[in-house]
């Protein structure tokens, strides 16, 4: 059975690997999947997931048109939040209603 802190390790060491190996984006998007909730609330990441980053893109999946409608909504407040606390410059969300099971 692996505690917390070996999980902790673990993602630092992936982190690590990733950055090392020229992947920032993959590293990038780990560390927004890891931070989504506190960055777009409980309510709003229950119902949507970021999926991918490319080129300063980032995709995130919805599970209805009204969540994607919310996300619209939302845009410039997500990618200042990303860049304020995670220090990642996303240039553009594109919001797609995805099956998020």
């Amino acid at each position: 059975m692996t505690d917390e802190g070996d999980v902790m390790d673990m993602r630092g060491a992936m982190r690590e690997f990733l950055a090392g190996e020229g992947m920032q984006e993959l590293e990038d998007l780990l560390r927004i999947k890891e931070a989504w909730r506190g960055l777009v609330g409980e309510e709003t990441a229950a119902r949507t997931k970021p999926y991918r980053l490319e080129k300063g893109k980032l995709y995130v999946g919805v599970g209805s048109h009204a969540w994607a409608q919310e996300v619209h909504y939302r845009v410039e407040d997500i990618k200042t939040k990303i860049k304020e606390e995670l220090a990642v410059d996303i240039r553009e969300i594109n919001v797609k209603k995805i099956n998020l099971r």
